[in-house]
């Protein structure tokens, strides 16, 4: 079974600025609904050759516990619009809508 969300740890007090290249404060994520989520190997952080890639449309932030940051996969989002929107995306190698 493949998983639809993606969780992943915010720490506000260590987020990385990529506009500088510096780590800082982070921003409340209030409004992140709908927003990407992009994930970025650390080891390009430190090579200065930043590429990110889209992992997943954010859908929460819990009231909660604050440092935990949820979405769905960015693979069942374009598998969904392939399927229903019949957009050409290319076929997923992770996730299948049938």
């Amino acid at each position: 079974m493949t998983a639809f969300s993606i969780i992943a740890h915010y720490n506000k007090k260590s987020a990385f600025n990529s506009r500088n290249g510096t780590f800082g404060t982070g921003p409340d994520l209030h409004g992140i609904s709908g927003c990407g989520l992009w994930y970025t190997d650390p080891m390009h952080l430190i090579s200065g050759t930043v590429k990110p890639k889209l992992t997943a449309i954010m859908t929460d932030w819990p009231v909660k516990d604050r440092s935990v940051i949820i979405g769905t996969r960015i693979d069942v989002i374009t598998g969904i619009i392939k399927k229903y929107l019949e957009v050409d995306f290319p076929e997923s190698q992770i996730v299948r809508v049938h």
